[in-house]
């Protein structure tokens, strides 16, 4: 399934399709000329590897493991004649916009045309979104495929079979899984949950949630002490560069992480606050932070309105991305880390956010 409806297409849903499209295809010559700020570093060994993939034939690379995953899916385009990285960054800036157009139609289907097309247009047009799906990052393909198992399972206008549905959303994401491994606990929290409050009302859900929710202390408690180690490796990897911050903390058990979540989460959401802004080009995305505290506390009205009328949807989508993003927030310290991850739980905050904007104003008019 083509994820564009082009029965839509002179709808304002296509238009915010076009719309970040135009801006992800503006942006890729500063990555080319490696201007770009997101072009460099990773960007480059994921193009490197997927050439050496394509004239090898062979993953045995000198990559890293996570640069030779997605160095399978940029290959073919090393395969034909022309600027090869020309069409690698078309593809990966097309993957991006139609990231863009899943959260339109979700919005859509969930709410209204106009929630669809609010809770698009930041991820359309946030510079450091558009930037960094104009580079040969992973980060496009893996909220491509976020989106579309979201859409196809959500939303009723793809006019899919349930098994179809299901075939494709797992599809996606087994891909995004691929890309980004330690997120298969998020997509899987996601779906647990949304298919507990989808089924509640069944002995049976309950009788086995309970059982869940009275034995995981004994496994958390069991594994508490790799969790801990982990973060801190985490923490202790990442904590450096101009962009750092709270780099020095560092968790002896449970009870301290869980007292930190949720200043790391608000960490990881909502910087770099005015006082971390040293550059220029920190004014951007201290800009896109402003936008994101306000979408968040639209959020939480939208969170109730869906809850009251799609509540499996409500608790999956919002249960999976405050999960991810207080586990992202554990172990990001470095703001120019988490403007690369927070998308991939934003755009729940994105839309969310629309369909309570747009539920508090049908209110006031009436």
């Amino acid at each position: 399934m083509f994820p564009v409806d082009f029965q839509k297409s002179t709808s304002p849903l296509f238009a915010v399709f076009c719309t970040a499209l135009f801006f992800r295809l503006a942006a890729i010559p500063t990555s080319l000329l490696r201007l770009n700020p997101y072009s460099q570093a990773d960007a480059v060994g994921f193009g490197s590897t997927a050439q050496f993939i394509a004239a090898e034939l062979s993953l045995a690379s000198p990559a890293s493991r996570t640069y030779e995953l997605w160095g399978v899916v940029l290959a073919p385009f090393w395969f034909l004649p022309g600027p090869s990285s020309v069409y690698a960054h078309l593809f990966v800036a097309l993957l991006g916009s139609l990231a863009v157009y899943n959260i339109a139609v979700l919005g859509y289907d969930l709410h209204s045309q106009r929630a669809g097309a609010i809770a698009a247009l930041p991820a359309a047009v946030y510079p450091s979104i558009v930037l960094t799906h104009s580079t040969l990052l992973r980060e496009a393909g893996i909220l491509f495929g976020i989106t579309t198992a979201a859409r196809v399972i959500v939303s009723p206008s793809s006019k899919l079979p349930r098994r179809w549905a299901a075939v494709i959303a797992t599809a996606a994401l087994l891909f995004s899984t691929i890309q980004r491994p330690e997120n298969l606990v998020i997509y899987l929290f996601a779906i647990v949950s949304g298919a507990i409050a989808y089924g509640w009302k069944h002995k049976l859900t309950k009788t086995t949630t309970g059982l869940l929710f009275a034995s995981s202390p004994v496994f958390i408690n069991y594994i508490s002490t790799q969790i801990v180690a982990q973060i801190n490796r985490i923490r202790q990897f990442r904590g450096h560069g101009r962009a750092a911050y709270l780099e020095s903390v560092l968790f002896n058990n449970l009870i301290e992480i869980i007292a930190f979540s949720w200043i790391g989460a608000l960490y990881f959401l909502f910087t770099p606050f005015p006082w971390m802004v040293e550059e220029i080009s920190d004014l951007p995305v201290a800009v896109e932070s402003l936008g994101n505290v306000c979408f968040t506390i639209a959020a939480l009205f939208g969170f109730r309105h869906l809850l009251q009328r799609r509540p499996s949807i409500a608790i999956g989508l919002g249960g999976g991305s405050l999960l991810g993003i207080v586990l992202y927030g554990l172990g990001t310290v470095n703001y120019g880390t988490g403007v690369r991850h927070r998308p991939m739980f934003l755009w729940v905050i994105f839309l969310l956010g629309a369909i309570g904007f747009c539920s508090r104003i049908r209110v006031v008019k009436g």
